[in-house]
């Protein structure tokens, strides 16, 4: 697993690989949250994507450093870090959760600087940017009971101990979150996956992704689970992203910008 000075994690290295897959993830997770997402990536699509994963300052392997509060902030840094990467050829971009909001915002902002787009965002377990509301919780207890209802028997203490700085971080960078009902749509399609038991996010906020998108290539999926259906249910959702990047090596739609 190779690490960037800007925070990029290379899970997947494939010297012959055309094309790169960006994941941005959850709120409180960290790179590796994708690590088993790579290794399949790899062998069902024959080494022809490298995956890479965002690690936000404050989690994981920058857990040395302080984390960020504001959502702006947070976007601008990235875009910052992504600078290199998005010039190096092809990409796609995988955005779980608050990474879904994270993904949106970044390659909105690398639209308005002309910058290369991504082929592809997908997205899972996050409702439009435009539907979202205030967070409703916002003391540590409230954050806790929130985490536990939504991820279950997963989301265990000992993670929420090792992760709480983090954790509460992202609370803030959702809390901080706006999106505007004018906010210029991105030019790449969108694919948005969803779980039908996510009490999180229904499947008219899922469907909602599409007016995010200019392109006709819209779709959205649902799987059986919760808001962590991507985890829980990954013998069909890994399968089905694969397929999706593969219809895009075969078809690819972004780049550089028109």
């Amino acid at each position: 697993m190779g690490i960037s000075p800007s925070g990029l994690t290379c899970l997947a290295s494939v010297p012959q690989a055309t094309h790169r897959l960006l994941c941005f993830p959850h709120a409180g997770g960290n790179a590796s949250a994708f690590r088993r997402l790579a290794s399949m990536l790899t062998r069902s699509l024959q080494g022809r994507v490298s995956v890479w994963a965002i690690e936000y300052p404050g989690h994981g392997t920058r857990s040395h450093e302080q984390p960020l509060h504001d959502c702006q902030r947070l976007v601008n840094t990235l875009v910052e870090e992504l600078a290199a990467f998005v010039q190096a050829g092809p990409y796609c971009v995988l955005g779980v959760s608050l990474g879904a909001l994270l993904s949106c915002e970044v390659v909105r902002a690398l639209q308005q600087q002309n910058a290369p787009l991504p082929d592809h965002l997908y997205v899972a377990a996050c409702g439009a940017p435009h539907l979202q509301r205030p967070l409703r919780y916002g003391s540590d207890t409230e954050i806790w009971a929130y985490l536990r209802n939504v991820g279950g028997d997963a989301v265990s203490e000992a993670f929420l101990d090792r992760t709480w700085a983090a954790i509460t971080a992202d609370f803030s960078v959702r809390t901080s979150y706006l999106s505007s009902d004018s906010a210029v749509a991105l030019l790449c399609p969108i694919t948005a996956f969803g779980g039908k038991q996510d009490a999180e996010v229904s499947e008219t906020a899922l469907l909602a992704w599409q007016e995010q998108t200019r392109s006709q290539s819209f779709k959205h999926v649902l799987l059986e689970g919760g808001h962590f259906f991507w985890q829980h249910n990954r013998t069909v959702f890994f399968p089905l992203l694969a397929n999706a990047l593969a219809e895009t090596l075969r078809q690819p739609v972004g780049g550089e910008q028109h």
